[in-house]
């Protein structure tokens, strides 16, 4: 009711043919009683329902846990931040804290997993001389798979903040930027870790399920990309 009536309001009652959608339940079904036909997925939410998914596999998510106490540890401890100060002057990088990802949101992951990944020799130094907590110590196999995740997700971000960042209409972009993501940053390499690999199949999965399994949605987006 509250959408019918701010479509007469602005005088676009008769003009309103597609609405972009998070896919609620909700949302589809006002959009049904308004006769809206074509409901777009979001693109933010579906690369957030995706890259969630991907962090749920058990061993993406029991390393994402170890990160996050690890994080945990150097935010709330003053001795180790200091320490952690001092190995980055001695390494003479900027002195920055580690991030956290509280927000739950797949860019504050990535934030987190890149400070990890760019402080790896300035922890690693700290927790050396800290006997206490050597158990927080990550190892070479799970580096490597933080550095994996943070370039699987750098073109997420890339293409999120190119949305964001566009004052014209987007949705001419869709179709180009899911066929990239998809037969580039999506390709399963060999030099691929199971983990990524695993990663990368659940993600596009998702993108091809939202976008290409729906015969009215893929028409859509490829006349709005020829146009």
């Amino acid at each position: 009711r509250v959408l019918y009536e701010a479509f007469i309001e602005w005088g676009v009652s008769s003009k309103v043919f597609g609405a972009t959608t998070d896919r609620g339940k909700d949302v589809a079904k006002a959009c049904s009683l308004l006769d809206i036909t074509v409901q777009m997925p979001c693109l933010a939410h579906t690369f957030d329902a995706g890259l969630q998914q991907a962090f749920r596999l058990p061993k993406l998510g029991a390393l994402l846990a170890r990160c996050r106490k690890l994080v945990e540890y150097f935010q709330q401890s003053t001795v180790a931040m200091y320490l952690l100060y001092e190995k980055q002057k001695q390494q003479h990088a900027a002195p920055c804290m580690l991030v956290s990802d509280r927000v739950a949101w797949w860019g504050s992951t990535l934030a987190m997993l890149q400070r990890l990944k760019d402080q790896q020799f300035a922890i690693a130094g700290v927790l050396l001389e800290d006997s206490n907590n050597h158990h927080l110590m990550l190892e070479a196999a799970e580096w490597a798979s933080i550095e994996g995740l943070v370039d699987l997700l750098q073109p997420f971000k890339q293409v999120a903040e190119m949305l964001s960042a566009s004052r014209h209409l987007t949705i001419s972009m869709v179709k180009p930027l899911l066929h990239m993501l998809l037969n580039t940053t999506l390709t399963i390499k060999e030099t691929d870790s199971k983990e990524i690999s695993m990663a990368k199949e659940v993600i596009a999965k998702e993108l091809s399920k939202t976008y290409q399994e729906m015969p009215e949605i893929d028409m859509f987006l490829n006349v709005a990309t020829f146009l």
